[in-house]
């Protein structure tokens, strides 16, 4: 016969789990610096990530911080490049995509190190499956496997770089995965002239075959396949 826990057990459990969870959300907010937003701020921010990547931070609790700032950091500059002409402007699978991702892992990995960075790359992904399954957008379309391939990908490309610029200049990282996008040492997922996903054929995949799919047809390819 299964045992059952007693309900005075289970509230205390429950109770134990909630304190250590803010037990380590307190350490990540000591250590974030006097410049980011307030407690409270940080506290609402943390309910809003994934529970994998909340997972990593309380894990993590000398570091998430610094990570949380360079986050930031990787996403404006990663709006910056999606307004540029340098890239394809594309930030849902094509070159700006593989630019977030590559430039984040780039950043964590030279300024924090590459255990961390990929850990908790790996730790967004888990959450990018969490959110198919509520039906959650990430850039603009809902994760799937191809999606989740081409992050991870990308991740490990950024990381190869930041693991041998340690500490360089922000431009510099930028420019080295910028080089490797348009050398095609990235990945992106196929789209035709007028953005429909197209399968490894060269053949638009219709809507009806991708929506609320995790496995489907798209096609990951080197980033530096522009969409024609």
């Amino acid at each position: 016969m299964a045992s059952v826990r007693p309900a005075h057990l289970a509230v205390s459990f429950t109770a134990i789990q909630r304190n250590l969870l803010r037990a380590g959300f307190g350490l990540i907010l000591f250590f974030l610096q006097p410049r980011d937003a307030s407690a409270q701020s940080n506290w609402n921010r943390f309910w809003h990530i994934s529970g994998p990547e909340r997972c990593w931070a309380i894990r993590h609790p000398f570091t998430a911080g610094k990570c949380l700032r360079l986050t930031k950091e990787a996403k404006a500059a990663t709006h910056v490049m999606a307004s540029s002409d340098v890239l394809d402007h594309d930030i849902s699978g094509g070159q700006v995509d593989a630019f977030r991702h590559g430039y984040w892992m780039a950043l964590l990995s030279s300024r924090v190190s590459t255990r961390k960075a990929r850990s908790l790359g790996k730790a967004h992904e888990r959450g990018n499956r969490k959110d198919f399954k509520k039906h959650h957008f990430e850039e603009g379309m809902t994760p799937d496997r191809a999606a989740g391939e081409m992050d991870t990908w990308n991740n490990e490309q950024g990381i190869l770089i930041g693991n041998r610029m340690h500490n360089a200049p922000e431009d510099s990282l930028q420019q080295l995965v910028i080089r490797g996008i348009l050398a095609g040492d990235f990945r992106i997922l196929a789209k035709d002239g007028n953005g429909n996903w197209l399968n490894c054929n060269g053949q638009v995949l219709s809507p009806a075959d991708i929506k609320d799919t995790w496995e489907n047809d798209k096609c990951l390819v080197p980033s530096n396949q522009r969409h024609e």
